[in-house]
């Protein structure tokens, strides 16, 4: 069921209900809302306000009234802002509005409340022609009185000190009793012994009539009682009048349950689209059980039952899982039981599942078909349960028990909201969880990627024997050093080298001894070169350096280096003790030169090392900086 929905349509309903002209005003004046009544009264009367005033603002038309020098608007304008500042809780007022033809007067109320976003006002005008007529008639002509008396459909009666001398038919009918029980009884006779705010009936209600025998106006609400003792709540007003020299109450009674009932209903609207919003913006901080919990309490509480509680219902519905029981249940309920339930083993307290409607059993111990509970159980009284849809299926049971007084069809709908809320909120918590894992599990499978990347990157630029980079790398990298050094301006060099006799130490010992040779020169090279240098192996038993920012006396003192320091290397093997010597060629050249030409050059240089005996590094002299 939608929130709105339900709100809206159940205010405007009863709103239209009412006979009076009602607009709802936000804390600027600016009309939001005019019902039935004040949209016939405008028609009637021809009033030529665009969609009957709604977002025209009342205090500006007040204020434009109190410009021409209108006294009774100067005061309601004044009355309504001292309801928007809280100085007084309800504005009231009684004004003349004369036709040509007609005369007519009306009551105008003002008053404030609170909606789940901002401060609204209702302003409330009701014609009481047919009242301030039935007073004037009192006064001046019995017969038109009596008629008029009869006619309102308000209850009004005349009052000589605290007792009821005269009532019309209405009044009859509003409080169920005959004239015998009527005749010379008091108002408070018609009360229950006590008002809402605690004070005995009688001692209230001769305050309000002793200051109207002062001549104050007094209006006020009341619950009153009829006949058979079924309280009902009512807008009294008191007037003094003097009839024949003797002073009496001309009072009139409106019942206004249907605005209590929408007011108390727009009230429990409130609180709940307030706890729920509150607990939908805190969902991702509380877990699932916190969150259920905080729902069931809301649930308790507006329905101002003793204990609650709510089960899952699984998909199959044969059986069902205790989630929760409020706090004040587990505080009056000492039974233990299994935690998942078999659906079938259910007293009627699950009939809404099976029937798929709320159930209310405001007479629980007189029900024929009940199985009884469990020994600690709380003793239950009265008990409503609903069931919660999510789509067609029902996912959850939701129920109170031991409300004072029977539940009501206001009951059903507070726990089906918030039961239907709750289902949301509870999606959208498990589709974060859900979201999250996947995101966890995205993010560890993106980590293990990028590193399966790195390794394949590496393997692809690396000698899987030596662990140096390889000529691919080399070649790569030189491509862009090349570009760097010829805007730069400064010197490349390249040393190849090769291992002498290298297949005689595969012959002699095999290609394990090799291998050990390849890593010992690569080892050696890795130590001697320079942290930008760049070592590779080129081939077989060939290696590559590329040194930037060097002149070729420099490079070749580092090749000799090299030469020696292998020379004098010696290799431990199974035993055997290997070793061998180097041949290197060097070029330097500038980076505007050819990669071919200068990797050609190197080469040259490495083949004339071996043509002179090897053990040799030669420079190649191709290029003269």
């Amino acid at each position: 069921m939608n929130d709105q929905l339900f709100s809206q349509e159940n205010q405007r309903a009863i709103l239209d209900s009412l006979s009076a002209h009602i607009a709802i005003l936000d804390e600027q004046g600016e009309i939001l809302f005019v019902n039935a009544g004040w949209r016939k009264f405008a028609e009637i009367n021809e009033l030529r306000q665009p969609n009957f005033g709604v977002g025209i603002n009342y205090l500006q038309v007040c204020e434009t009234a109190v410009a021409k020098g209108t006294v009774t608007v100067t005061a309601i304008l004044a009355g309504i802002r001292k309801v928007i500042a809280g100085e007084i809780d309800t504005f009231y007022t009684e004004y003349d509005c004369h036709g040509p033809s007609v005369k007519q007067w009306f009551e105008m109320r003002v008053s404030k409340f609170a909606n789940h976003q901002a401060d609204h006002l209702i302003v409330s005008h009701e014609d009481i022609t047919t009242r301030k007529l039935a007073e004037q008639s009192v006064l001046d002509r019995e017969t038109q009185y009596r008629t008029l008396f009869e006619g309102a459909a308000d209850a009004i009666f005349l009052m000589e000190g605290d007792r009821f001398t005269d009532f019309n038919s209405s009044t009859l009918t509003m409080f169920a009793c005959t004239r015998q029980q009527m005749l010379n009884a008091t108002p408070y006779q018609f009360s229950p012994p006590f008002q809402a705010d605690g004070r005995p009936s009688p001692e209230k209600a001769m305050e309000y009539i002793n200051a109207a025998y002062t001549g104050e106006p007094q209006l006020f609400e009341w619950i009153h009682a009829k006949a058979d003792g079924t309280l009902f709540d009512a807008e009294v007003r008191l007037n003094r009048l003097e009839i024949r020299g003797k002073p009496v109450i001309l009072a009139s009674v409106r019942d206004i349950s249907a605005r209590k009932t929408f007011e108390n209903e727009r009230a429990l609207n409130e609180s709940r689209l307030n706890s729920l919003l509150e607990l939908s913006q805190k969902a991702h901080i509380l877990s699932e059980y916190e969150i259920v919990s905080t729902a069931l309490e809301e649930a308790e509480r507006l329905t101002a039952s003793q204990i609650a509680y709510l089960h899952f219902v699984n998909p199959a519905h044969d059986s069902i899982e205790l989630v929760t029981w409020s706090e004040r249940t587990k505080e009056n309920c000492e039974t233990v039981f299994d935690k998942h339930y078999p659906l079938d083993a259910a007293g009627v307290w699950a009939d809404c599942v099976r029937t798929r409607q709320p159930v209310i059993h405001n007479d629980y111990q007189a029900l024929p078909v009940k199985h009884g509970y469990p020994e600690g159980h709380v003793h239950l009284i009265r008990h409503a349960s609903v069931p919660i849809f999510d789509k067609e299926e029902i996912t959850m049971i939701i129920g109170v028990g031991n409300k004072a007084d029977d539940y009501v069809h206001t009951d059903i709908i507070q726990m089906t909201l918030i039961g239907t809320q709750l289902i949301r909120i509870l999606k959208r918590k498990r589709a974060e969880i859900a979201l999250q894992e996947a995101n966890q599990l995205l993010e560890t499978r993106l980590a293990e990627i990028e590193k399966l990347q790195v390794q394949l990157r590496e393997q692809a630029i690396r000698d899987s024997l030596t662990g140096l980079f390889n000529r691919r790398y080399l070649e790569e990298f030189m491509e862009k050093e090349l570009a760097r050094a010829a805007r730069g301006g400064y010197l490349v060099s390249l040393v190849m080298i090769d291992i002498d006799h290298f297949k005689t130490v595969n012959d002699t010992y095999g290609h394990k001894a090799g291998d050990e040779m390849l890593i010992a020169l690569s080892d050696l090279l890795q130590r001697d070169t320079r942290k930008g240098d760049i070592v590779c192996r080129y081939g077989g038993e060939e290696f590559m350096v590329l040194m930037s920012h060097t002149d070729s006396k420099l490079v070749y003192h580092r090749a000799e280096q090299w030469r020696t320091r292998f020379e004098n290397l010696r290799v431990p093997y199974e035993g055997n003790t290997l070793k061998a010597t180097l041949s290197a060629g060097v070029v330097t050249f500038l980076g505007n030169t050819d990669l071919d030409a200068a990797v050609k050059a190197v080469d040259e240089a490495l083949y004339r090392s071996k043509a002179a005996g090897r053990n040799t590094v030669t420079v190649s002299d191709h290029f003269k900086p």
